[in-house]
């Protein structure tokens, strides 16, 4: 300790410290001495009248999973020793781990999540974060998700009865799957029931029909019909067929000649019934039988009418909403008094009107599907006289919560089951994920991975080369991360030692699916028999064909490919894609699709090497048999 600026007034020694407490522990000097040491990361050093403390470790860089220059890889601090950390959205399908760490300026760290996005079958590669239709779910303030209203998904089904092995109520099986069949049973008075003969399924049994002294409900069921008596057409209309015993002469309300009452059979002793639609008031009842051609009976039923009083003449076939109120006569009144007379909309675009008014009493409802995008989920408008529009827009993915992203949408069947109800909920189990097993731990990492707040991070990792390809590792609480390490040279298969690699452009060539090719070593070779053979470079084909052979260019080649045709049966042709060039000796041919080599006799034989790579290639002949035709 410093004793500088202590004035001993009484020429006494000055104090000197023996004990320095500290958090763990006091030291004690000996022989006036205290050692000051650095530990965990830090050293000391002394001079004159001060000791300096200087840590000695710390952060370096960051490896990343991808970097956009400026951005790097790895990320290294600033001049003040600062990385900067920040968070992003990505498009959906271009991530494959679904969360990357990625640099896009010097010194910047951004750890991107990507947008989910709907497919046609499971692919963890979509995998992404979403908001939900406030319309039809509801999300508590710890991000759980239920459908509006809190209902859960169906877990059993009651049935009217139950044979072992079937259950009452009915439980899926382990994978969450209910077996439903229809079946028809023996009457028993019971006309249609639900019925549990098998584990984890019902049936929804109807019965067969049968024979009554009078009428009974409970002996209703299925049936079919004697084709001697009975004719049944292929909407299921059944009619007497011959002499089957039915009535002969059937009596009608009324009869328009050539149409007669009593209506009787026709020579093969049919009559012809048959229905139709009149307008209001053209008849005396709602419902009359009427006789317009011979042999045949018609049912007339009208449409309804308005009136301005009760008139049992004007009543037709329709139906009403509780909306309405109907009377013994059939006469509709409004169940609260006088009747709208206009209904007011949030827009209108001319010819529609806001109020819109009705049109002879009446106003039309329309409902429209409008894109994603329209900046209101459901809304009212009119765009036509005497017409409410009810949009309602689809849902769209955002990159932040937006109610005016709201809108309806449909579930993938592969994931979700959606009751009669409408209750969404997952397919199997019916609930969430909330924890994720992994195969190694390190650091402060758990197996099983626990969510925060609902979240567990995802990373993605290139590792060493080892004898594990991929590995799921916890390297940190709430983060799972996806290891892939680097391939090896072994001297024999195994398949622990596979692993991501990279290609010698100079030696393979890999096409955008991925495809990988050797640019050198030995041809593969084709007997073409059809009339056209699309080239690939490094391949040979041999010309087998009577009626002749084209061949097209490659659609692109590096510099030195080659290929070789070699005739057998037929004429060769070669035809360049467009920009393309074929050159034999001194002879240059037209560039595209017009410059052709065509062969001159059966045998004739050609090798091309590629001078100009690219897709705009240029091949030369380095050696031919026969005589060619160059355009």
């Amino acid at each position: 300790m410093s004793q500088a600026g202590i004035s001993d007034l009484s020429n006494a020694e000055p104090t000197i410290p023996l004990l320095f407490v500290t958090d763990s522990g006091n030291a004690v000097a000996a022989a006036n001495v205290l050692n000051v040491l650095g530990l965990g990361g830090a050293s000391t050093a002394g001079a004159g009248n001060t000791i300096t403390v200087t840590a000695t470790s710390g952060v370096t860089d960051i490896n990343v999973d991808a970097h956009t220059a400026p951005g790097t890889d790895p990320v290294v601090p600033d001049g003040f020793s600062a990385i900067t950390i920040t968070g992003g959205q990505a498009t959906a399908g271009t991530i494959t781990n679904t969360i990357q760490t990625n640099s896009l300026a010097a010194n910047t760290l951004t750890i991107e999540i990507q947008k989910s996005s709907a497919t046609g079958a499971t692919n963890a590669t979509l995998n992404g974060v979403a908001h939900f239709d406030s319309a039809a779910f509801d999300v508590d303030a710890n991000g759980f998700v239920q459908l509006n209203g809190g209902g859960i998904a169906a877990t059993s089904f009651d049935v009217q009865a139950n044979t072992a092995p079937g259950t009452d109520p009915v439980v899926p099986t382990a994978t969450g799957s209910v077996v439903v069949n229809g079946a028809a049973v023996a009457n028993h008075s019971v006309v249609l029931e639900t019925r549990s003969r098998a584990a984890n399924a019902y049936n929804l049994e109807i019965q067969y029909a049968t024979s009554a002294a009078a009428t009974d409900a409970t002996k209703s069921g299925v049936a079919h019909f004697d084709s001697a008596d009975f004719t049944v057409d292929a909407d299921g209309f059944v009619t007497f067929t011959g002499s089957s015993g039915a009535s002969t002469l059937i009596g009608v309300n009324s009869a328009t000649p050539p149409g007669t009452n009593p209506v009787v059979p026709d020579g093969f002793d049919t009559i012809t019934f048959d229905t139709a639609r009149v307008a209001a008031g053209a008849l005396l009842t709602a419902l009359q039988f009427n006789s317009t051609a011979a042999n045949t009976a018609t049912l007339q039923f009208q449409t309804s009418l308005n009136a301005i009083a009760s008139d049992p003449t004007v009543n037709g076939v329709c139906h009403f909403s509780t909306d309405f109120n109907v009377d013994g006569d059939g006469y509709v009144t409004f169940p609260y008094g006088s009747p709208l007379t206009n209904i007011a909309v949030e827009t209108n675009t001319a010819p529609g009107t806001n109020p819109v008014l009705p049109n002879t009493g009446s106003i039309q409802f329309v409902g429209t599907l409008v894109a994603a995008g329209a900046g209101q989920a459901l809304k009212t408008t009119s765009i036509f006289g005497s017409q409410v529009d009810l949009e309602i827009q689809t849902t769209s993915a955002q990159i932040a919560t937006s109610s005016i992203a709201n809108g309806v949408c449909h579930f993938d069947d592969a994931f979700f089951s959606v009751d009669a109800d409408g209750f969404v909920s997952f397919i199997g189990s019916g609930s969430g994920i909330d924890s994720i097993g992994v195969q190694t731990t390190s650091g402060t990492g758990t197996d099983p991975v626990l969510p925060n707040a609902g979240v567990v991070d995802f990373s993605g990792a290139l590792v060493v080369a080892g004898t594990v390809p991929v590995n799921v590792s916890s390297p940190s609480a709430n983060n799972a991360q996806i290891e892939v390490q680097t391939s090896q040279a072994i001297a024999a298969a195994d398949s622990t030692k596979v692993g991501l690699c990279n290609f010698d452009s100079a030696s393979f060539g890999v096409d955008a699916d991925g495809f990988v090719t050797s640019l050198v070593g030995g041809f593969t070779w084709t007997d073409v028999t059809t009339s056209t053979q699309s080239i690939a470079v490094e391949n040979g084909y041999v010309t087998d064909r009577g009626a002749n052979v084209t061949y097209t260019l490659p659609a692109t080649a590096t510099l030195g490919q080659e290929f070789i045709i070699v005739g057998k049966l037929g004429l060769t042709t070669i035809t360049p894609n467009a920009n393309q060039q074929l050159l034999m000796g001194s002879s240059s041919g037209t560039v595209g699709v017009t410059g052709t080599l065509v062969a001159t006799n059966v045998g004739d034989c050609v090798t091309f090497v590629c001078i100009t790579a690219g897709a705009s290639t240029v091949w030369r002949a380095s050696s031919w048999v026969g005589s060619w035709t160059l355009t």
